[in-house]
């Protein structure tokens, strides 16, 4: 797992801390924008990743 945060936050040029802050305070705050961040990186919104 921390090998996979490593190559995240080496592909998006940010600390692997930065990645976690990120995608826990998405997963605490539903609606006010995960969907758009997670597009921005790439990722699938909450609907698709259910």
């Amino acid at each position: 797992m921390v090998e996979r945060l490593n190559h995240e936050a080496t592909r998006l040029g940010v600390n692997r801390q930065s990645i976690i802050k990120v995608w826990l305070a998405e997963r605490l705050e539903p609606g006010r924008h995960a969907e758009r961040s997670q597009a921005d990186r790439g990722l699938p919104s909450p609907q698709e990743s259910s």
